[in-house]
Protein backbone atom coordinates (compact mmCIF):
# COMPACT_ATOMS: atom_id res chain seq x y z
CA UNK A 1 0.00 0.00 0.00
CA UNK A 2 1.46 3.78 -1.11
CA UNK A 3 0.83 6.23 1.75
CA UNK A 4 3.48 9.15 0.73
CA UNK A 5 3.76 10.08 -3.06
CA UNK A 6 7.01 11.64 -3.91
CA UNK A 7 6.55 14.94 -4.97
CA UNK A 8 9.72 16.33 -7.04
CA UNK A 9 13.81 17.04 -6.78
CA UNK A 10 15.81 16.80 -3.66
CA UNK A 11 16.20 19.91 -1.56
CA UNK A 12 19.68 20.68 -0.18
CA UNK A 13 19.94 23.45 2.62
CA UNK A 14 23.73 23.91 3.32
CA UNK A 15 26.96 21.66 3.12
CA UNK A 16 26.95 18.18 3.52
CA UNK A 17 30.48 18.14 4.86
CA UNK A 18 29.72 20.64 7.41
CA UNK A 19 25.84 21.12 7.91
CA UNK A 20 23.19 20.83 5.59
CA UNK A 21 19.37 19.37 5.79
CA UNK A 22 18.51 17.18 2.94
CA UNK A 23 14.45 17.48 2.11
CA UNK A 24 12.47 15.78 -0.55
CA UNK A 25 9.07 16.78 -0.99
CA UNK A 26 5.71 13.94 -0.07
CA UNK A 27 1.76 14.26 -0.44
CA UNK A 28 0.31 12.07 2.29
CA UNK A 29 -2.84 9.39 0.70
CA UNK A 30 -4.71 10.75 3.49
CA UNK A 31 -6.10 13.71 4.66
CA UNK A 32 -4.29 14.39 7.43
CA UNK A 33 -6.63 15.95 10.79
CA UNK A 34 -3.81 17.64 12.72
CA UNK A 35 -3.34 20.54 10.93
CA UNK A 36 0.58 20.96 11.77
CA UNK A 37 0.52 17.55 9.52
CA UNK A 38 -1.66 18.90 6.49
CA UNK A 39 1.60 20.33 4.99
CA UNK A 40 5.33 20.51 4.76
CA UNK A 41 5.56 16.33 4.55
CA UNK A 42 8.89 14.82 3.48
CA UNK A 43 11.77 12.56 3.26
CA UNK A 44 14.09 14.43 5.39
CA UNK A 45 17.95 13.96 6.35
CA UNK A 46 20.06 16.45 8.41
CA UNK A 47 23.91 15.97 7.88
CA UNK A 48 26.78 17.00 10.28
CA UNK A 49 30.68 16.37 9.05
CA UNK A 50 29.57 14.27 6.42
CA UNK A 51 27.17 11.55 8.12
CA UNK A 52 23.56 11.53 7.29
CA UNK A 53 22.32 10.99 11.02
CA UNK A 54 19.33 9.84 9.22
CA UNK A 55 20.43 6.93 7.46
CA UNK A 56 18.51 4.13 9.19
CA UNK A 57 17.34 0.16 9.52
CA UNK A 58 14.02 -0.36 9.81
CA UNK A 59 13.19 -2.96 11.93
CA UNK A 60 13.07 -6.14 10.05
CA UNK A 61 14.77 -4.78 7.07
CA UNK A 62 18.34 -5.38 5.38
CA UNK A 63 18.79 -2.35 3.32
CA UNK A 64 19.58 1.08 4.89
CA UNK A 65 16.79 4.21 4.35
CA UNK A 66 18.33 7.51 3.91
CA UNK A 67 15.88 9.65 4.94
CA UNK A 68 12.92 9.67 7.35
CA UNK A 69 9.60 10.34 5.86
CA UNK A 70 8.02 13.30 8.18
CA UNK A 71 5.79 16.30 8.44
CA UNK A 72 8.24 19.12 8.62
CA UNK A 73 5.83 21.64 10.89
CA UNK A 74 6.89 20.67 14.17
CA UNK A 75 10.30 20.39 13.57
CA UNK A 76 10.29 23.61 12.36
CA UNK A 77 8.01 24.91 15.72
CA UNK A 78 10.85 23.88 17.48
CA UNK A 79 13.59 25.18 16.36
CA UNK A 80 11.40 29.18 16.34
CA UNK A 81 10.51 27.95 19.88
CA UNK A 82 13.89 27.14 20.58
CA UNK A 83 16.16 29.40 19.09
CA UNK A 84 16.50 32.34 21.84
CA UNK A 85 17.69 29.45 24.33
CA UNK A 86 19.81 28.70 21.93
CA UNK A 87 21.65 31.45 20.01
CA UNK A 88 22.00 33.20 23.57
CA UNK A 89 24.59 30.32 24.81
CA UNK A 90 22.26 29.16 27.47
CA UNK A 91 23.18 26.36 29.20
CA UNK A 92 23.31 25.23 32.97
CA UNK A 93 25.44 27.05 35.31
CA UNK A 94 26.68 24.54 37.32
CA UNK A 95 27.99 22.01 34.34
CA UNK A 96 29.54 24.82 32.42
CA UNK A 97 32.76 23.26 31.18
CA UNK A 98 31.52 19.99 29.66
CA UNK A 99 31.51 19.70 25.86
CA UNK A 100 28.91 17.50 25.35
CA UNK A 101 24.92 18.49 26.01
CA UNK A 102 23.86 14.36 26.90
CA UNK A 103 27.02 14.48 29.35
CA UNK A 104 25.24 17.91 30.61
CA UNK A 105 21.78 16.21 30.70
CA UNK A 106 23.20 13.14 32.52
CA UNK A 107 24.78 15.10 35.03
CA UNK A 108 22.47 17.35 35.85
CA UNK A 109 20.42 14.27 36.61
CA UNK A 110 22.51 12.70 38.79
CA UNK A 111 23.30 16.47 41.08
CA UNK A 112 21.89 16.91 43.72
CA UNK A 113 19.71 20.28 43.87
CA UNK A 114 21.90 23.05 45.66
CA UNK A 115 20.26 24.42 48.96
CA UNK A 116 18.69 27.23 47.71
CA UNK A 117 16.82 25.07 44.92
CA UNK A 118 14.27 21.97 45.88
CA UNK A 119 14.08 18.72 44.42
CA UNK A 120 11.30 19.68 42.09
CA UNK A 121 12.70 23.55 40.64
CA UNK A 122 15.63 21.73 40.19
CA UNK A 123 14.48 18.53 37.62
CA UNK A 124 11.99 21.31 36.10
CA UNK A 125 15.53 23.70 35.30
CA UNK A 126 16.49 20.71 33.79
CA UNK A 127 13.48 19.72 31.68
CA UNK A 128 13.23 23.13 30.41
CA UNK A 129 17.20 23.19 29.42
CA UNK A 130 16.57 19.85 27.32
CA UNK A 131 13.56 21.55 25.79
CA UNK A 132 15.31 24.27 24.45
CA UNK A 133 18.46 22.15 23.11
CA UNK A 134 17.14 18.85 22.20
CA UNK A 135 15.20 17.94 19.10
CA UNK A 136 13.64 14.90 20.32
CA UNK A 137 11.64 17.30 22.71
CA UNK A 138 9.90 18.99 19.38
CA UNK A 139 9.61 15.94 17.41
CA UNK A 140 5.79 15.32 18.49
CA UNK A 141 6.02 11.49 17.76
CA UNK A 142 8.21 11.77 14.49
CA UNK A 143 10.76 9.41 14.52
CA UNK A 144 14.48 11.52 14.21
CA UNK A 145 17.86 11.68 15.31
CA UNK A 146 18.73 12.24 19.51
CA UNK A 147 20.07 15.49 18.29
CA UNK A 148 21.29 18.45 20.70
CA UNK A 149 22.14 22.12 19.41
CA UNK A 150 23.72 24.70 21.99
CA UNK A 151 26.59 27.12 21.27
CA UNK A 152 29.79 28.07 22.77
CA UNK A 153 31.22 31.01 21.43
CA UNK A 154 31.05 32.17 17.88
CA UNK A 155 30.24 28.24 16.99
CA UNK A 156 27.46 26.06 16.95
CA UNK A 157 27.49 22.62 18.09
CA UNK A 158 25.39 19.75 16.65
CA UNK A 159 25.44 16.16 18.44
CA UNK A 160 24.40 13.50 18.53
CA UNK A 161 23.57 10.00 20.59
CA UNK A 162 21.61 7.12 19.95
CA UNK A 163 17.58 7.12 19.36
CA UNK A 164 15.48 4.77 21.13
CA UNK A 165 11.78 4.57 20.39
CA UNK A 166 8.91 2.62 22.18
CA UNK A 167 6.80 1.41 19.13
CA UNK A 168 7.49 -0.93 16.08
CA UNK A 169 8.31 -0.52 13.82
CA UNK A 170 11.14 1.88 14.68
CA UNK A 171 14.36 2.99 12.80
CA UNK A 172 18.36 2.23 14.07
CA UNK A 173 20.17 5.11 12.90
CA UNK A 174 23.03 3.56 12.00
CA UNK A 175 25.50 6.70 13.14
CA UNK A 176 24.94 6.90 16.73
CA UNK A 177 27.65 9.19 18.17
CA UNK A 178 29.04 12.32 16.56
CA UNK A 179 30.13 15.91 17.19
CA UNK A 180 30.21 18.58 14.78
CA UNK A 181 31.50 22.12 15.49
CA UNK A 182 30.54 24.96 12.53
CA UNK A 183 30.32 28.50 12.66
CA UNK A 184 27.59 29.94 14.31
CA UNK A 185 26.42 32.04 11.47
CA UNK A 186 26.58 28.91 8.90
CA UNK A 187 24.69 26.52 11.33
CA UNK A 188 22.17 29.41 11.75
CA UNK A 189 21.66 30.08 7.96
CA UNK A 190 20.97 26.26 7.49
CA UNK A 191 18.14 26.24 9.82
CA UNK A 192 16.77 29.80 9.27
CA UNK A 193 16.60 28.32 5.28
CA UNK A 194 14.71 25.22 6.61
CA UNK A 195 12.04 27.18 8.55
CA UNK A 196 11.62 29.61 5.58
CA UNK A 197 10.97 26.23 3.44
CA UNK A 198 8.66 25.39 5.53
CA UNK A 199 6.96 28.40 6.34
CA UNK A 200 6.09 28.57 2.56
CA UNK A 201 4.79 25.19 2.50
CA UNK A 202 2.29 26.44 4.48
CA UNK A 203 1.33 29.88 3.21
CA UNK A 204 1.31 27.41 0.05
CA UNK A 205 -1.80 25.52 1.36
CA UNK A 206 -2.98 28.41 3.36
CA UNK A 207 -1.90 27.31 6.80
CA UNK A 208 0.06 30.47 7.83
CA UNK A 209 -2.28 30.55 10.27
CA UNK A 210 -1.75 27.12 11.91
CA UNK A 211 1.92 28.62 12.99
CA UNK A 212 2.26 32.36 14.48
CA UNK A 213 5.96 32.37 12.63
CA UNK A 214 4.33 31.29 9.31
CA UNK A 215 3.42 34.24 7.62
CA UNK A 216 7.25 36.09 8.06
CA UNK A 217 9.38 35.97 5.69
CA UNK A 218 12.38 34.99 7.76
CA UNK A 219 10.85 33.28 10.78
CA UNK A 220 13.54 31.91 12.82
CA UNK A 221 15.72 35.37 13.21
CA UNK A 222 12.47 37.45 12.65
CA UNK A 223 10.93 35.63 15.89
CA UNK A 224 13.90 35.81 18.19
CA UNK A 225 14.61 39.80 16.98
CA UNK A 226 11.06 40.24 18.45
CA UNK A 227 11.40 39.30 21.91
Amino acid sequence: MTYLRRDGGRILLGNRDQLAIEICPLTPAWSPRHLPERAGWAQFAIWAGGCNLCRNLLDGESSSREYVNVPLGDIADWLVQSWTSIRFEERPDRFPLQASAFDKLRDWGNANPPESCDEEKWFGLRERWWQGHFLASGANGAQLPNLALFRIGDRLLVEWNPAEFAGAPAPSFLSEFGQVSVRWDEGEAVFAEFVAYVAKCFRKENLGGVFSWADLKDPLREAVADL
